[in-house]
């Protein structure tokens, strides 16, 4: 239903090292759709200088035409980010994989760990257990005592 809307916006207003739009195959793209908090299809992120400015969630063509509208003007305006093309489908079939200079593998994003990340996910993991273990115990108290 919002394809043909996006695809006129996309056909209307890119601009070589100016504006451009990009889909994104969430299915294949995981990082992505997490890095963007990606939690309804479809979801359209309108991005200026490499921040999210406006987003819009569902397929509302109006909604997106306002935007994209407003990000154009805020582009045209006030300049921002530059990009060499009109955009790329990640992820998408028929789209070739970026691979690395001298390499068969595809170009993909090195592991961050993060000593926050990992006593977050620890004290989560525990909190978690803790809650099932006493949920399991007081069920069990209450059926002997019954």
């Amino acid at each position: 239903m919002i394809a043909p809307t996006f695809e006129s916006l996309s056909t209307k207003y890119s601009k070589p090292n100016k504006i451009a739009f990009c889909k994104v195959d969430v299915d294949s793209q995981g990082e992505v759709a997490q890095q963007y908090s990606v939690r309804a299809m479809p979801t359209f992120l309108i991005l200026h200088n490499g921040s999210v400015i406006k987003t819009i969630q569902g397929a509302n063509p109006p909604a997106l035409t306002s935007a994209v509208e407003a990000a154009v003007k805020l582009a045209v305006s006030g300049g921002g980010a530059s990009f060499t093309s009109q955009g790329h489908r990640l992820g998408g079939s028929g789209i070739p994989t970026p691979r690395a200079a001298g390499s068969n593998n595809a170009v993909s994003r090195p592991l961050n760990w993060s000593l926050n990340g990992i006593i977050n996910a620890l004290i989560t993991f525990l909190g978690l257990y803790f809650t099932s273990l006493f949920s399991v115990s007081i069920d069990c108290w209450h059926l002997r005592h019954a």
